[in-house]
Parts: structure tokens; sequence; C-alpha cells
């Protein structure tokens, strides 16, 4: 049963009151219109252009050995006598320590002043960029490496607070902020193909040399034309406890992450690492809560709504995206054989696209929410990795290469640009470096960490090296996954209202982020409803899929009559799509189920449809939403019944999952993914439209009988879960011959892409043809109309359980995440 009816909220949580601190900050900032603490008058103009192309170019120098490592880290990691597993270090060690010290960055900056703290990171950066060309094994080059990605650490958050600081909310700080993004693509790109010319055509040393010298060069113009800044808490302190087991627990958790590959998991050291990293993390955030007197991530910045899933939207995201980068730049070397100059020219449209990007994005901020923009960058995130992910052995790079290029210009400029400008108009003047350190350590930490996942996937599935292209797939999949929870998590839990403002306010002192109004909880509680009722119910929902397939007597049953204990066996296959898409859907559900509502909201406002009752405004939103949840349900429904159904042939090898081998077998024909979605729409809608009559009338009755006052919630309850799964149960009855059919459907098409080969060949009652008319009729003609109400008892349980405990959950969270205030 699919029940999605929207509710009033009881209450609201508050809006967080502006902390003392926040308060300090605010009182500073408006005495100071250009919010940046000059020594003298304010920049004029000159002086601020010059500024922004200093900030500029140092971000570019600075990501120019992000991209030099993923373009030639194979190739040095051959001259010092590395394999492909082991290189990966070469590309990780930088954005490693460069995204664990920018936790500690912002602190230090605020402290002791940003321009200082720059100034040491630009200058420890040019030193040991200059001493990696001296390495001669593969643990010093990554030492090299790693104390570089110090300085990088050093510099970030404090750019990013002296762009924030400089210029308030506005067109100058998003302009800033544009620049500033555009050159994360530009350096990477370019570095990947300077990188490449250097390593081809000359010794692989005189690139550290380059980079040391550049840095030289435009770092020492940076420090010169910054202007020089106070510290904006110059009464403060550094939390030495919490750097060290912040940036001590980061440090830890990506080793072992990275070094998995290598060693793997049976290495005693790595489980032992990996406890001491969860050891540091909870020590860090025990101290930093409960201890510190100045921490250096202030806790309270969290309590903004949508500011902690923005966040860690922004790290998985950026997982999968150095994922991307790295298994397209080794298929590109390994399987398609292009030298590193091919392969740097190849990057070129990430370059040219992501300039105009970090542009855009800029330009929607103060246009658009903040959600709309970062699922932008994780639809794009999704569609790369899947061409990755099924990307063939020999195929012109003009065919999925080039497109994948295209699109993940959108990833990086559009969900950095857009997180940094609203991390930084989030936060009061005070906590600017605090915002850039979290992006910053999240984005270069989680490219870094996402290739410790990676690798550990790739080992295990490549089968010893025999086959790299599917440990490359694999790896892919991985971070499809990822980009799909970012997607998620950015269209149901970020809530952030367009940005409008100009200059200083007391809202730059406070989150922009608004209380989540009844749309985003009701949203939120059918995503938990949907995961609680799916996973209660998927066994039960196995067991009728197999009782309705056409070989339930075969292959379900002996031949004396009674049940083959297969029957039970695997009861949670095909698990898996079923709760990737059952959030999607439900998400899509309500958005347009909302959107809907008040498209005739506004009509009737506007003086048409006056005559239509409320209830049929509510029935004709939930079908045009239906609609849209049922084609993204249906592709999971389709794998998820065939998975249900696969058996391994007796005596073979343990091979992948039903699931994955869904996946696989789908891609020769991927249309077939949509079988039976006609069938879908006749069952849910009529059994969707009579379940709500049903429950309405259930549920009015029991209120009536027990007499519930509207504030006893327990009551309540009871009568929704009751009258939901009561209505759930009859309305499933009169549907159960639709259900049959849309099964033989769906099985009958991975009959015919040899998905379910295992189970299905050579079972009489498959038709030639899987029109729904031409199954039903097989159905009548070969089983009776028996046949057609297979499994219905079942089915009707199935329904009670399924339909009181999603109402149930869905109300019951509803009412929760109304009532429930941050402390």
């Amino acid at each position: 049963m699919d029940m999605r009816e929207n509710s009033e909220c009881i209450s609201h949580p508050n809006a967080l009151s502006v902390s003392e601190s926040e308060k300090d900050g605010l009182s500073e900032s408006q005495n100071n219109t250009a919010g940046h603490k000059v020594d003298g008058n304010s920049p004029n103009n000159a002086r601020e252009t010059l500024f922004m192309i200093a900030i500029t170019l140092t971000q570019l120098v600075q990501m120019i050995p992000l991209g030099a490592g993923i373009n030639s880290g194979l190739s040095i990691g051959e001259s010092l006598g590395a394999t492909n597993v082991q290189s990966v270090w070469i590309v990780a060690s930088y954005p490693l320590t460069q995204g664990a010290f920018v936790l500690i960055g912002g602190r230090l900056g605020a402290v002791y002043g940003h321009k200082n703290i720059f100034s040491i990171g630009c200058i420890w950066w040019v030193v040991w960029a200059l001493c990696g060309g001296f390495a001669n094994n593969l643990v010093s080059m990554c030492f090299m490496r790693g104390l570089c990605g110090i300085g990088g650490g050093l510099m970030i958050p404090n750019i990013v607070a002296l762009l924030g600081i400089t210029f308030p909310p506005g067109r100058k700080r998003n302009l800033g902020f544009a620049l500033f993004g555009a050159m994360a693509p530009v350096g990477a790109a370019g570095g990947s193909l300077v990188s490449a010319v250097i390593v081809q055509l000359t010794e692989w040393k005189y690139l550290f040399f380059m980079l040391g010298l550049l840095g030289l060069v435009v770092y020492g113009t940076a420090i010169i034309s910054v202007p020089p800044d106070k510290p904006v808490d110059p009464n403060g302190s550094v939390d030495w406890v919490g750097a060290y087991l912040g940036v001590g627990g980061l440090i830890l958790f990506n080793f072992v992450w990275n070094q998995a590959p290598l060693v793997g998991w049976t290495s005693p050291y790595e489980i032992t690492l990996l406890v001491l990293s969860i050891i540091h993390f909870g020590a860090f955030s025990y101290w930093e809560m409960k201890m510190a007197k100045e921490p250096i991530l202030p806790f309270n910045i969290w309590k903004a709504p949508s500011f902690g899933f923005l966040m860690l939207t922004i790290f998985f995201s950026f997982m999968s995206l150095g994922i991307y980068f790295w298994y397209m730049n080794v298929y590109m070397i390994t399987i398609l054989g292009d030298s590193l100059i091919k392969v740097g020219v190849q990057y070129l449209p990430l370059t040219i696209v992501g300039c105009a990007n970090a542009f855009f994005a800029a330009w929607l901020v103060p246009r658009v929410p903040a959600q709309v923009i970062i699922s932008m960058g994780c639809l794009a995130m999704i569609a790369i990795n899947i061409l990755l992910a099924t990307i063939p052995e020999h195929l012109t790079y003009w065919a999925m290469a080039f497109p994948a290029m295209f699109l993940s210009a959108f990833t990086i400029d559009l969900i950095v640009t857009s997180a940094q400008i609203i991390a930084s108009n989030t936060v009061s003047i005070k906590h600017q470096g605090v915002a850039g350190s979290l992006v910053g350590t999240l984005l270069s930490y989680g490219m870094s960490t996402g290739l410790g996942f990676a690798g550990t996937v790739e080992v295990n599935t490549f089968d010893d090296g025999k086959d790299l292209l599917r440990g490359y797939h694999c790896a892919a999949y991985l971070a499809v996954g990822l980009a799909v929870a970012s997607l998620i998590m950015a269209m149901v839990f970020i809530r952030i209202p367009k940005d409008t403002r100009e200059g200083w306010s007391r809202a730059s002192s406070e989150s922009m982020s608004e209380s989540a109004g009844p749309d985003e909880i009701s949203k939120a509680a059918s995503i938990i409803a949907a995961l609680a009722s799916e996973g209660a119910i998927h066994p039960m929902d196995t067991v009728i899929t197999r009782m309705q397939s056409p070989m339930y007597s075969s292959v379900y049953k002996h031949l004396n009559g009674t049940l083959n204990r297969t029957l039970f066996s695997g009861l949670y296959q095909g698990f898996g799509p079923t709760f990737v898409a059952g959030t999607l859907s439900s998400a899509a559900f309500f958005t347009v189920y909302e959107a809907s509502k008040m498209a005739f909201d506004n009509a009737q406002s506007a003086g048409y449809v006056l005559g239509v009752p409320r209830p049929l405004i509510h029935v004709a939103s939930s079908a045009v939403a239906e609609l849209l949840a049922c084609a993204i349900q249906n592709p999971a429904e389709v794998l998820k019944q065939n998975a249900q159904v696969f058996q391994q042939p007796l005596n073979a090898q343990r091979g992948p999952s039903p699931t994955m081998e869904m996946l696989r077998q789908f891609r020769k024909s991927p249309s077939g993914l949509w079988a039976g979605y006609t069938a879908l729409v006749a069952s849910q809608l009529p059994s969707m439209c009579l379940t709500f009559c049903l429950y309405e009338m259930f549920k009015e009755n029991l209120l009536e009988r027990w007499k519930t006052e509207n504030d006893d919630i327990r009551q309540q309850l009871e009568a929704t879960v009751l009258g939901a799964g009561a209505a759930g149960g009859c309305a499933s009855w009169f549907f159960v011959p639709i259900h049959v059919v849309k099964t033989r459907m769906r099985l009958a098409i991975g009959e015919q892409t040899g998905s379910t080969r295992s189970s299905l060949k050579g079972v009489p009652g498959l038709p030639s043809r899987i029109g729904a008319f031409a199954i039903a009729r097989d159905v009548l003609r070969k089983e009776g109309v028996a046949g057609l109400f297979r499994g219905s008892a079942l089915t009707c349980v199935t329904a009670v359980v399924g339909g009181g405990l999603y109402i149930g959950c869905y109300e019951g969270a509803k009412i929760y995440l109304c009532n429930y205030q941050p402390s």
C-alpha cells in the first residue's frame, strides 16, 4: 500500500537565538561596513581588484598539485618502483594533509590574523614543493607532498575568510567566490596538462621545481597585495588538544582506508588504527562540546537547520568526485594507452566549462535556493560516474569520456562555489574562517578518503589484476552510490532560502537557514516511513513475488505439494534498489504533491476551479505525483523482483549479489527496467484513491467510537495505524490480479535479458509476448481464475502490516519532527 497524505504540524522549532559571541561579531561588522578590519582606510577599487586577482591566482596554484598527482601519479610511481595501487598514495597524500589541517587553519587565522597564517602557509608550501623534487622513493615522495599539503591547508580557510570579511554579502562577495571557485577546475585540469608535458618530456623532478618557483612568484605577489588585517578574535586562544584530536583522527582514518588496498583488512594494524581513529573522533567531539573553552570548531554553528546536512552532502559528493577523477584517469592511461599529454588535453573541457559554471553558480545563489543548486551538481555527479561505470574497454573519447568531462565541470563549481557562498553568508563575521575551514576540509579530505574506499572495492573485484576494467567499474558504482546519497540529502534535508542581501545585517550573525516548514517535515517523515515499512515487509514481498511467478509450482514446491525451503531463502534479495528508490520516490511524490496542491490553490484564488471539492483536489494532486513516483519506483521494482527469484546454479562458485547480477544483465536492455509501468500505475492510482477513502472512514469511526480528544496523540496514532492497516488490507485484495500480471511482465523481461536465467530458463508458463493482456490470458488459460489471485491472502496481510507501519511511522515521525526543539 502506498498512502501519502499531508497534514499540518502541531508546532514548529523556534528560531535559534543569537549567541553572545555572534552578537560581538555583528557589532564589529556593523561598525565597519567593509567588514574587513584593515589598518587605515578601507580598500579602494584598485586595491580590491588587485586583492581579488591575487587570491584567485593563489587558489589556482595550490590546486595544481592535485591535478598533477591525478595525471602523473602513475608515471612518477613507476619511476620510483611503485605499483598502480601504491601510486594512489602519491595522489592522496596532498589532499589528505590539506584537508586535515584546513580544520585548524581557520581558527589560527582568527586568533593570530588571517593574513599572517596565510603568509606562513604560502612559505611552507613553497619550501616543501621544492623539496619534492629530491624524493628518491615512494615514502619520501608521499611525505614531501603531505607536508606541502599542510601549507595548502593553512592557506585555504584564510583565503575564504579574507574574502568573506573584506566583502560583505552581495555582488562583490559572490564575484570573489566565483573567481575562487573557477580556479579549482582550472588549477586541477591545468596541473594535469602541465605535469603531463613536464613528466613526459623531461624528468619528473622538474615538475616540483616548477611548482616551487611558481608558488614563490604568485604567493609573494599575494602576500604583498593582501591588505594587513587585525585578528577578529585577538583575545582568543587555540585549542591545541582539540586540534590534535581532530587532525589526528582525520589522518588516521584516511590512512587506514588508503592503506587497506595494499595490505588488506587482515593486517592487525589496520583494525587497530581504525579503532584508534574512531576513538580520536569521539574524544574530539566530547572535548569540543564539553571541555574546550575556545573550540576550533564551535558546535553552535551546527544548530542552524540544514547546515549539518549541507556539510555532509559536500563530503559525500567530493568522495564521489575524487573517485571519478582518479579512475577516469587510470582508465585512459592503462586501458586506452593514452599518453600523459593526451590525457591532460582531454581534461580541457573541465577547465573551459568550469570557468563559466563558477560564475553561473555565483549568479544562481541570490536567485535560486541552495538545495536546487547543489542538487544540480549532484545530478551531474551521478551522470559522470554512471558513464564511467559503464564505459567499455575500447571506445572513442568523444562517445562517453568527453560527455563525462563536460558534465564534471557542473559538479565541482556548482557545489563548491555555492557552498562557499552559502557557508560564508550563514555564519557571523567572527566565524568566517571556521566556515572556510569546514568546506575546505570536506572538499580535500573527501576526495582523498574516497580514493581509499574505492581502492578497497577495486582490489576485491579486479580478479587479482586480471580484469582491471571490472575493478574500475565497481569503484565507479561506489561513486554513484555516494552521489545518490548526496542528492537525497540535498533534495530532502537542505532548506536554505536564496540569499538576496547586499551588505552586513543582523541576519549576518544568524543562520540564513529557516526552520523546516510543514512541507520539508512531511518529506522527511515520508522517507523515514518508507524505509521502515520497506524493511519490515520486504521478506513477505519476496515470498509473494515467488508465489506469483510462473515457476512457483516447479521451483518452490515439491512434487507432493509441500513447500520447498528455497521459497523462504534469501528473503532480502533485491532490497538495495527498493531502499534507494523508496527514498527517492517518496521525496519526489511529496515535492510534486505539494506543488500540485499549491497550483490548485493559486487557481482557486484567481477565480478558477471554484466548484471543485477540496478532497478531489487532493486526489488529483496525489495522482499527478504518483505518476512520477511510479516512474522512479518501477526500475527498482523490476530489479527487485528479478533478484527475488534469482538462484545460483547448483555447485556454482559464489558470485555477485543477485542485485548486482540484475544490474549487469539489464545494462544490455535498460528499457526493460520500465516493464510493467502501466500495470503499476493501473494498480497504484485506484488503489491509492480507494485506500485513502477507506482510511479516512475507518480512522474517523475509530476516533468517534473512542471519543478521542484532538490533543490525545497516542490514540490519534493508534487510530491512524489501525485505520491505515485495515484500509490497505481491504483495498489490496481487489488489485491482486493486476499485481500477478505486473510480476509476470517483469520476470518475463528478466528472462529475455538473461537476468533470471538460473531460475526461469525452461520453466513452462512464460509467454512469448509480455503485454499485460497477453500475460493475463495466458494465466487464465493455464491456471484459471485462481492463478490471478495467487498469494492474495499473504498480499492482504502484507498490506495490513505495511499500510499500518507506513502511515503510523509517517504520522509519528511528523509529530516528533514538528515538536523537536534543538537544545
